[in-house]
Parts: C-alpha cells; sequence; structure tokens
C-alpha cells in the first residue's frame, strides 16, 4: 500500500516536469502586456548542491543552496527583467531508484533528515516533497536548508519550481524589463544544479525502472536543466 501511494505520487511529480517541459516550449502570444515581441521568456535559476560528489555516505549532511539577484537576463540575451517580491515556490523531492534491501520502504521523507528553518522560510509537506518559498532581502532571493541520509541507496533528487505549471499562469506575477516598456506573465524558470554539470546522468541506468533507465535517461537535458535534478549514491 505504501508502495502505491509513492508510485502515484511521484508519477505526480514527473507528470509536473512533463508540463513543464510544454510549458517552457510553447509560444502562445503575449496579448496580457506590453512587450512588442510574442514569445516565452525564460530564466536560469541556480541551484548548488554540496558535497557535489557522486558517492556520500549516510550521516554526511548535504546542503541545498540556492541565490540569484531580483534582476535576470532572460535566456536568449535579449532583455534583462526585474522580479520584485516574486513568489517562486520549488518542490524539493528525492526518489530512491534502485531497490531497497527487498524493503518496501522508499519515501524519501523517512529516508533522510531534512533540516529547514521553517520560521525562515514559508513550507508545506506532502507524501514525499517539501514546497519550500525562497526569502527575498535586499534585493536577492535566497534560499539554504539541509539533508542528511540514513539510509543507502541510489537517489534522484529534483529541484523543479511550481511556476512551471500551467495552472498557475493566470495568479502569476508580472515582471518588467529593466530598459524599456515591457512587462509579462509569459515566463517561466529553468533551474539546473553545479550548473548542470557533474550530475551524474548514468546512474539512472542502476534503475530497474523503465521510467529511469531509459525515459529519463533519453530526455536528459530536461531533467537537467528545467527540474534541477541531480543523482547521488549513498554508502
Amino acid at each position: 500500500m505504501h508502495r502505491f501511494i509513492y508510485d502515484l505520487d511521484m508519477k505526480k511529480l514527473f507528470f509536473i516536469l512533463t508540463i513543464s517541459t510544454i510549458f517552457c516550449a510553447c509560444p502562445t502570444p503575449n496579448n496580457d502586456s506590453v512587450c512588442d515581441r510574442y514569445y516565452w521568456h525564460h530564466f536560469d535559476i541556480p541551484v548548488r548542491f554540496d558535497p557535489p560528489d557522486s558517492v556520500l555516505h549516510i550521516g554526511d549532511t548535504i546542503t541545498i543552496t540556492s541565490q540569484f539577484p531580483n534582476k535576470l537576463w532572460d535566456q536568449d540575451s535579449t532583455d534583462e527583467f526585474l522580479f520584485d517580491s516574486i513568489n517562486f515556490y520549488t518542490k524539493c523531492g528525492i526518489a530512491k531508484i534502485d531497490t531497497f534491501n527487498g524493503s518496501q520502504m522508499s519515501n524519501s521523507l523517512l529516508l533522510f533528515d531534512y533540516i529547514i528553518d521553517t520560521i525562515k522560510y514559508k513550507v508545506s509537506k506532502n507524501r514525499i516533497t517539501y514546497n519550500i518559498k525562497h526569502n527575498y532581502n535586499n534585493n536577492e532571493y535566497y534560499l539554504k536548508f539541509k539533508i542528511v541520509p540514513k539510509y543507502k541507496g541510489v537517489f534522484f533528487f529534483t529541484f523543479p519550481s511550481s511556476l512551471n505549471t500551467f495552472r498557475d499562469l493566470y495568479d502569476r506575477q508580472n515582471i518588467y524589463a529593466v530598459n524599456g516598456e515591457c512587462s509579462t506573465i509569459y515566463w517561466a524558470p529553468g533551474l539546473s544544479v553545479n550548473n548542470g554539470i557533474g550530475n551524474n546522468k548514468e546512474f539512472l541506468k542502476l534503475s530497474p525502472r523503465k521510467y529511469y533507465n531509459t525515459t529519463a535517461y533519453n530526455d536528459w537535458y530536461r531533467h537537467n536543466h528545467i527540474g534541477g535534478v541531480h543523482l547521488f549514491k549513498v554508502e
């Protein structure tokens, strides 16, 4: 029963990633803004996974950090936009993609200790993920928390933004071009862990599940540059 619930929730999380790709790719007319162009603006949001080592150990402290200014250039480097008090929410999920020594326990909230300052950050939790809001202070967005593995295994860490969903579009806040008259709600963030380097794509082949060893493997760019993915072993 627990396995069924976990698989169902993970499918929901991967659905968000799939929708993110479609959402980021669709050039929808920008009718609600004063921009002259008619396409989506995409922005890179950095995430640090430290230590970045591919192999860690039970009891190691892993620090997750995301920090960026309130002015960002879009990926086409055509406009710099101001993000003024935007609600940046992210979903921290960790899937155990190998077997668990014959056990059915696979909920990452049980496999890791999460150390999050719930006074400093707005946090909510469902069965398998945490939703955490970046703090905004001194013209900068900042988020930092820690996780500590309690069991061995191969893990698929993902840090996608809830802003990459269709349902959020009509509640999306406007961003404004620093130089010009452009304001738009048609924008999407892409999260990349450690600049997209050393995120251990080959670990996907260690999973017996087709989703990981084939589907996610073949669609690595989307996971690595939009979903904020990092794979690691715990020994």
